[in-house]
Parts: structure tokens; C-alpha cells; sequence
């Protein structure tokens, strides 16, 4: 839990501002009324169904690749646990990630969601992409610094565990087709991927290095649609 009572960092890092007032209600309403939508299904929600959901804040971060859009973040209490949850807001209306691409792709057709022209928005792209898909063991965690990791407590990272991390994410291409390498975190591992991206938003890891295995970063799970994290616990 940080010193402003969030249980933890943001999903991908930012310029990200938290919600009070008139815009919180207004989200809250929004994002509650999705979820009440939701089946309180095992394949969906996990153990918890989502009439046991609390809101307790919201912060916001304005994304390069969907213009006018942000990305929303959620921490609620589920029964006796806390976790966040993800939410694209735009004049597109409000859109739950649900761990799966097909939001992103659903979305990337609506005409004009989706601006893959510049190299801050193939970036913007490619982090929030790779950190809100997950597959079997969880996100992709692209570490651009040492300061992005959590690391799990009593590690004590050397020089070259962090070395490791000094190699920042590189890009380059033309608008429209980005080729982006950068340090990704998956399944207690580190490694270097690069990763092909179009202008549809279509996004495919064309090649992987492996760097360190274990890599001493804190776990975490999920329920649903909701990050748990394990504070301390090693992946």
C-alpha cells in the first residue's frame, strides 16, 4: 500500500491524476453500471461475485494512441480482497479489459478510436497493450527502468540484475508499422521481446531473449477482471 492508499502502482506508467468529485461519481456510476451488467459467473469473476464490489478510488491517464481517450484504473474491495481493475474511456463509450484482446481489437474498428501515427502513440500502444493482455501466467510487464519494478521483499538486486534494465525500449519504423523491443516480465522470467506493430492495432512478438530466470519481482493474480497484488510475495 503506497502513502496515498493505493495497493499498488498504476498498470503501465504516466501522467496519471486521481478522480475526485464530479468526474469520480460520474465514472464510478459509469464503471458500476458495467459491471452490474457483468454474469457473476466462475469464468468470469472468479470466487467473487460482483454484488460483493466496493469502489474505493479511481485515477485517470490520457492515452497517445486513442486520442481523447484515457485510461481509467479502479481500486475496489472485493469481499475481503483489493484489487484494481482497467477501463477505457472515451467518446466511445466505456470499455472493461478484461485480460482478453478482443476489447482492444473491437475497439481499434470503431473509425477514428485507434492513431498509430507517431512514435509516442506506437509506444503508448505497445505498453498498454502487452499489460492489460494477459495470457496463462499472467501480463506481459514491459520494464522500461528499475524503478518500474516491484521488486519482492528481501530482494536485493546487483549490478547486473539492473544492468539488465539499462537496455531502454527501442523503436523504429515508419506511421503506420513499428518495430518495438523492450524488457518484458512474464511468468517469473525476464527477457528482451520485439514485437511488430500495424496500423489496425494488430500487435505480434516476432522474437524473445531470455535474460534472468527467476527474476525477484512480487506476484500477483487475478479475479476476473482484477489485478491482486501479492505485497512482498516473489513471482
Amino acid at each position: 500500500m503506497d502513502e496515498h492508499g493505493w495497493c499498488a502502482a498504476p498498470i503501465i506508467p504516466g501522467d496519471w491524476s486521481e478522480l475526485h468529485g464530479a468526474d469520480a461519481l460520474t465514472m464510478t456510476f459509469e464503471i458500476g453500471a458495467g459491471f452490474d451488467r457483468l454474469d457473476a459467473s466462475p469464468d468470469i469473476a472468479g470466487a467473487q461475485p460482483f454484488d460483493d464490489l466496493r469502489i474505493e478510488r479511481l485515477r485517470a491517464r490520457p492515452l497517445a494512441c486513442y486520442p481523447g481517450g484515457l485510461l481509467i484504473e479502479v481500486q475496489a474491495r472485493i469481499g475481503e480482497q483489493l484489487g484494481l481493475s482497467n477501463h477505457l474511456y472515451g467518446p466511445w463509450g466505456m470499455h472493461l479489459l478484461d485480460g482478453g484482446s478482443a476489447v482492444l481489437h473491437d475497439l481499434n474498428d470503431v473509425d477514428g478510436a485507434l492513431s498509430l501515427e507517431t512514435l509516442p502513440q506506437a509506444l503508448d500502444y505497445h505498453r498498454l497493450f502487452c499489460n492489460v493482455v494477459r495470457g496463462d501466467e499472467g501480463r506481459f510487464r514491459v520494464i522500461a527502468a528499475p524503478e518500474q519494478v516491484a521488486w519482492h521483499a528481501g530482494a536485493d538486486p546487483g549490478a547486473e540484475t539492473l544492468a539488465l534494465l539499462d537496455r531502454p525500449v527501442q523503436a523504429r519504423g515508419v506511421p503506420g508499422f513499428w518495430s518495438i523491443a523492450s524488457p518484458v516480465f512474464y511468468g517469473g522470467a525476464l527477457f528482451r521481446a520485439r514485437f511488430e506493430l500495424q496500423r489496425n492495432g494488430m500487435i505480434e512478438m516476432v522474437d524473445d531473449e531470455p535474460l534472468e530466470t527467476p527474476f525477484p519481482a512480487e506476484a500477483e493474480s487475478w479475479i476476473g477482471p482484477f489485478r491482486i497484488p501479492h505485497w512482498g510475495v516473489p513471482a
